[in-house]
C-alpha cells in the first residue's frame, strides 16, 4: 500500500525496474495492519522516550551507517531484480 506504483502486478513479484520503495513508518504499520506487536513497539518507544527525557526521542534515531567488508563508499549499490529460482523435479 505504501508503494502502489512500485509494482506491474498485484504482487510483490511483480517488481519494476529502478523502482524507489518507501518504507512505512511503524505508526503507518500499526495504523494499517493493526498488528499488537508494532502497537507495543509504538508503546516501548513512547516509555522509551519518557524516561531519558529527550524531547521526541519516541521516534528511533536513524541508525549509523555500517561498512560492509569489501563494499566500495561513496556510491549507491546497483540492485537488480532477480529471477526466482526454477523448481527441480
Amino acid at each position: 500500500a505504501a508503494n502502489p506504483t512500485a509494482f506491474s502486478g498485484k504482487s510483490i513479484d511483480h517488481l519494476k525496474e529502478n523502482a524507489t520503495l518507501r518504507v512505512p513508518t511503524l505508526r503507518e504499520i500499526a495504523d494499517y495492519t493493526g498488528s499488537g506487536v508494532a502497537k507495543q513497539l509504538l508503546e516501548q518507544q513512547a516509555t522509551a522516550g519518557k524516561t531519558t527525557g529527550t524531547p521526541g526521542s519516541a521516534q528511533p534515531q536513524s541508525p549509523q551507517p555500517t561498512t560492509v567488508p569489501g563494499a566500495v563508499t561513496g556510491s549507491k549499490p546497483e540492485i537488480k531484480p532477480t529471477q526466482p529460482p526454477s523448481l527441480v523435479r
